[in-house]
This record gives C-alpha cells, sequence and structure tokens, in this order.
C-alpha cells in the first residue's frame, strides 16, 4: 500500500511527494523498477507495432530482406533498454554536477531517486501504447502485384507512421516527456535547493548534450 501510495503522489501531488523526499533516506529499488517496467513495456509496444507493419507487407518481399529488418529492429530494442538504464544514472549524474555548479547541494541518490519515480508517467504512456499497438492494423499502401522497390517500401512506411494511431502515440510521448521533465525540475529544486529558474537552466544544458550527441551519432553514421 505504501509503494503504491507513493506512486499515486507522483501524479497527484508531485511537488509535495518531492519536498518529502529531502527527509527521508533514498530508497531506490521502487523507482528502479519503475523505471525498468516503463522500458520494457515500452519496447514491447515497440516490437508488436513493429510486428504488425512487417507481417502486413507484400509476400513477395524477399524473407532474407526481412530477416535482417528483424534482426536490426531486436538490436535497436536492446540498445534502447540497455541505453536507457545507464542514462538514467548517467543523465541524474550530469543534473547533479550542473547543480552544484549553480550552487546547489544535495545528494546524488536523492536525485537518483526522485528522477526514477518522475518516470511514473512513461510507465502509464507505455500502457496506453501496449493498448493502442495490440489492436493495431496498419494499412500499407503497397499490392502484392506491383514491382515493389525499397524505395516504396520506406515510403510506405513513412506515410504510416506519420498518420493515424501512430502519430497519436506520436504526441502523447511528447506529453509524457514534457511531464517527465517537469517531474525532473521539480525534483531539483528540492532535492538541491535551487531555484526553479537554475533548474530550468540545468535541466536544458543535459536536453541540449543529448541532442547534440544524437546529432553526431547520426553524422557519423552517414560517413
Amino acid at each position: 500500500m505504501e509503494t503504491i501510495r507513493r506512486l499515486a503522489g507522483v501524479v497527484f501531488g508531485p511537488d509535495r511527494f518531492m519536498g518529502a523526499l529531502k527527509g527521508k533516506q533514498p530508497q531506490l529499488l521502487v523507482p528502479f523498477t519503475v523505471f525498468c517496467v516503463g522500458v520494457v513495456l515500452n519496447l514491447a509496444a515497440q516490437s508488436i507495432a513493429f510486428r504488425a507493419i512487417s507481417s502486413s507487407l507484400p509476400a513477395t518481399i524477399a524473407v532474407e530482406e526481412q530477416h535482417w529488418n528483424r534482426l536490426g529492429f531486436t538490436l535497436s530494442l536492446v540498445s534502447q533498454g540497455v541505453g536507457g538504464v545507464l542514462f538514467w544514472f548517467v543523465g541524474t549524474g550530469i543534473l547533479f554536477c550542473l547543480a552544484i555548479l549553480m550552487d546547489g547541494e544535495g545528494e546524488y541518490r536523492k536525485l537518483l531517486e526522485a528522477t526514477g519515480y518522475a518516470h511514473v508517467p512513461f510507465v502509464i504512456f507505455s500502457v496506453v501504447a501496449l493498448a493502442l499497438t495490440i489492436t493495431y492494423k496498419p494499412a500499407l499502401n503497397l499490392h502484392s502485384g506491383a514491382n515493389i522497390t525499397p524505395e516504396m517500401i520506406q515510403v510506405a512506411i513513412r506515410t504510416e507512421v506519420s498518420g493515424g494511431r501512430l502519430l497519436l502515440l506520436k504526441g502523447l510521448n511528447t506529453a509524457c516527456y514534457l511531464w517527465i521533465s517537469l517531474l525532473c525540475v521539480m525534483g531539483l529544486h528540492h532535492l538541491c535547493r535551487l531555484a526553479y529558474k537554475r533548474c530550468v537552466v540545468c535541466f536544458v544544458v543535459l536536453v541540449g548534450l543529448v541532442f547534440a550527441i544524437e546529432y553526431m551519432k547520426r553524422r557519423l553514421l552517414q560517413i
């Protein structure tokens, strides 16, 4: 019951909840479980959507090509899962260092606990995503009798992803991350004793670093 009460506090009274963490010893088991459950459910939803799209492709597409696509997607899911957990630890560490540079004070483990609880919205989103993808039936505009090229497949998939249920999921995903960001800023404010303006600056710097790393990674892959 205590765990359920805590999770409900994150959703319905986040500012009070984050403030209450200051006077308690950090307990990382529940936030770690929250984070991992969110990651697993989200990866399951992605896998179901990918399988639905793959199974709707015409039978004329080479089996070997589909096999390599599935293998690449599986490796992508594994890297997302492992990378997500690692980023929780590393990202919180960067936030903590930025807070110290901004004259904040606190304890890394307490901030780690707060950022873990901040991912409760991610669990909620992942449950919704799983429910939507289980009944998902893509409508790719491809005909088995036509001479299908890889470019045609890419266009059909891009068109499918940019509309309907998957577009709704993208919107919900964006809203989810904005919610998580707000909770992380609240946690930083209470546990590192920083003004909200400085907390926002710390978080913007962290997001900027993430985008810069993603940009460099894409550039390297293009070489």
